[in-house]
């Protein structure tokens, strides 16, 4: 083995630490590997700027001044690689002014650090299809990993109870009416369903919506613990997302590792990780409506005790083939020191 120590730094600016589960996974697999060279990794949330030479650089996530960053790299002999869990998003408006901006703004800092490294990675087929099509003059190498927020399958033995799950931001993309009706329909079709609804953001109208339903279980404040939103998909069957633009879904990884089935637009973002159709995922036309949308879920929470062996084996296949993909990329990129 070769005794040089080299290191592989997860970088996250300090401002924007929201990856850091990820991050941790990403780090425990390549330090639990053996390779044939002596390999390490580790986070850093410094504010800005490390004097390390040599050493392999994972930009986990881009900060205002990530593209200076990897200049002095470069000049202390360090191979920088930039993780880009949204390359490109076509339909912007979505999201609102205010995000519109955000991303416009996140698009251009990428464009200044692309011109300077060598490696990229993307995290879905759909990932490399969106980051192509933007970036046509890039012929440097882009690597495929699989997101993974966690490294043992979070099996349950319990029934679960009939609960849906949503987690995530409120905008226009979300669909926010459109899931509110829907559960309000299947509050119709079977009043022992519950809808558990986990937001950072949330205004006083969307609250008074959610409270106009029937079993709802709301948590809505600025820091959220990963312990409730894992516990929320351990005592869920359903992860409902109804996004019309997506490149692919930290949460429907969550999901496929919680014995969670998930109902789901079919937008290539969400189609491309669902095993086998109707048993780990099922989808709906972006024009459903929620009539089309309640029957589909109604049909995954009752067959779900039938496909709850198939779950589990999606769960853990999930997990290696992430693991897997990690390992691959750290290889491909270790050998270039």
């Amino acid at each position: 083995m070769n005794s040089k120590l080299i290191e592989i730094i997860i970088r996250l600016p300090k401002y924007n630490i929201g990856l850091i589960k990820e991050a941790r996974v990403l780090a425990q697999v390549i330090n639990n590997h053996k390779f044939k060279k002596n390999i390490t990794a580790n986070i850093s949330v410094k504010k800005f700027f490390t004097n390390k030479r040599n050493s392999i650089f994972y930009f986990y996530n881009l900060g205002i001044f990530t593209f200076i960053e990897i200049f002095f790299n470069k000049l202390l002999g360090n191979i920088n690689v930039l993780c880009l869990h949204e390359p490109f998003m076509e339909e912007k408006s979505n999201y609102g002014y205010r995000n519109k901006i955000k991303i416009l703004i996140f698009e251009f800092l990428l464009s200044l650090c692309l011109y300077q490294v060598k490696d990229v990675i993307v995290f879905s087929k759909n990932g490399l299809k969106q980051f192509k099509k933007k970036y046509v003059n890039y012929e440097s190498e882009i690597h495929i990993q699989k997101i993974l927020p966690a490294l043992n399958f979070k099996k349950s033995d319990q029934i679960k109870e009939k609960k849906i799950i949503f987690v995530g931001k409120i905008h226009k993309a979300k669909r926010f009416d459109l899931i509110v009706e829907t559960i309000d329909k299947l509050n119709l079709l079977d009043p022992t369903i519950s809808f558990l609804f986990i937001s950072r953001s949330l205004n006083q109208k969307c609250r008074e919506k959610l409270f106009g339903l029937k079993n709802i279980i709301l948590i809505s404040k600025k820091i959220i613990p990963d312990e409730i939103i894992w516990r929320g998909f351990a005592e869920s069957m359903v992860l409902i997302k109804l996004d019309t633009n997506m490149t692919q879904s930290g949460l429907v990884s969550q999901a496929r590792i919680s014995l969670c089935k998930t109902l789901t637009t079919s937008i290539f973002g969400f189609r491309q990780d669902i095993y086998e159709n109707g048993v780990d995922g099922d989808t709906v036309p972006v024009s459903a409506e929620s009539d089309e949308i309640s029957e589909k879920i109604l049909k995954q929470i009752n067959c779900f005790e039938l496909h709850r062996e198939k779950l589990e084996k999606v769960g853990e296949k999930w997990i290696e083939e992430g693991k897997e993909s990690i390992i691959k990329t750290a290889k491909l990129i270790v050998d270039k020191i």
